[in-house]
C-alpha cells in the first residue's frame, strides 16, 4: 500500500456555503497550511471517525 504522500492526487470539487469556505480559509492561514491540505486532513479525520462508528455498530449488531 502506498503511503499517503505517495498516493496519486485527484481533484475533488464540491459546493459548500460561503461561510464554510471562509472558516476553512481562516483556519488554513492560522495553521500555515493550504486550504487543500486542511480540507484533506478534515476529511481524513471525519472519515476515520465514521468508519470507527460503523465498526462499533457492526459489533453491537453481531452481539444481538
Amino acid at each position: 500500500m502506498l503511503a499517503m504522500s505517495e498516493e496519486k492526487t485527484v481533484v475533488l470539487q464540491t459546493d459548500v456555503r460561503e461561510s464554510i469556505r471562509t472558516r476553512l480559509k481562516l483556519q488554513a492561514v492560522r495553521s500555515g497550511v493550504t486550504m487543500s491540505l486542511l480540507a484533506e486532513q478534515i476529511l481524513n479525520e471525519g472519515l476515520k471517525k465514521l468508519e470507527q462508528q460503523e465498526t462499533a455498530n457492526a459489533g453491537k449488531e453481531d452481539a444481538a
